[in-house]
């Protein structure tokens, strides 16, 4: 941080990040441009295995666990220097 920028367009998951490693230097601020999220592909043959994607991630986020994954390791990536 050599205050050579004033402000920067990142994706949620990277600004987040960089908002938890200079806790005080930086700030998110407004809502996101958009609203993509992680995706996955499934082949369109493979019914089977998109219903079991879907049930097993219904169920962790049910759970609490994508929270807990979130917390635990996407707001603290270490983005480096």
């Amino acid at each position: 941080m050599n205050g050579d920028v004033d402000a920067v367009v990142a994706d949620n998951v990277m600004a987040l990040g960089y908002v938890a490693k200079y806790s005080g230097e930086l700030k998110a601020v407004g809502e996101p441009l958009t609203g993509e999220s992680i995706g996955i592909a499934v082949c369109k043959t493979k019914t089977d295995l998109l219903a079991k994607i879907n049930s097993g991630l219904a169920k962790v986020k049910a759970e609490g666990l994508i929270d807990t994954l979130n917390e635990k390791w996407v707001k603290t990536l270490d983005l480096g220097e």
